[in-house]
């Protein structure tokens, strides 16, 4: 009898992980790690490598300058430089990596940075910068495209005329779930006074 209720068991314990499994699938819940905010400046700056998440095929290396500020490189780390999981172009080509070109600075972006994250779909960095090394603005970093779009401040932003060179932008939230990014705008003043909060499409 004893054997008989542990087969019993097993079979309950089987039918309950299949019963889960088939919730998650049918739910279409994703077991992927949602994207997270690097925070890069001053205490909280962690020098080293910091992976995409989910395996993606790039990292960002987070150089940790002290009074130089934080700094970062882009390193596409995939084996044989491949795009990993990143989406590719309607072409179905990987033209602008390869296995001697997998490392990106660039200094309007990398330097003075504030605070990055990844894009859910993998194919995008987002950075927020200070003005006092670096440019101060807000950038997607296409990482298939090898380019990078400035979103803050844009031409015609209305409170543009209130910055001067030393201002910064902060990520302050991200919603992967609503596809958002909300990004801060502020002085490097006595008060660090906030000038605008923007929010973007996060992608």
């Amino acid at each position: 009898m004893q054997i008989v209720r542990r087969v019993d068991k097993m079979e309950i314990l089987r039918q309950f992980t299949s019963a889960i499994c088939l919730i998650f699938l049918f739910a279409g819940y994703s077991l992927a790690a949602e994207p997270s905010i690097v925070e890069a400046s001053s205490q909280k700056c962690t020098h080293g490598l910091h992976p995409q998440p989910n395996n993606g095929p790039f990292s960002v290396f987070l150089f940790c300058d002290d009074a130089l500020g934080s700094n970062i490189g882009i390193i596409l780390t995939e084996r044989g430089a491949g795009p990993g999981n990143v989406p590719l172009n309607d072409q179905k080509v990987w033209q602008t990596w390869d296995t001697v070109n997998r490392f990106w600075q660039d200094r309007k972006w990398a330097a003075d940075v504030i605070n990055f994250v990844w894009s859910p779909s993998q194919r995008y960095l987002y950075v927020a910068t200070s003005g006092i090394y670096g440019d101060g603005g807000f950038f997607k970093i296409d990482l298939r495209e090898h380019t990078y779009q400035q979103l803050i401040p844009s031409p015609n932003a209305p409170y543009k005329f209130q910055l001067k060179d030393m201002y910064y932008t902060r990520i302050r939230t991200i919603d992967s779930k609503n596809k958002k990014i909300v990004v801060e705008i502020s002085l490097w003043d006595p008060k660090e006074e906030r000038v605008a909060t923007e929010v973007f499409p996060f992608e």
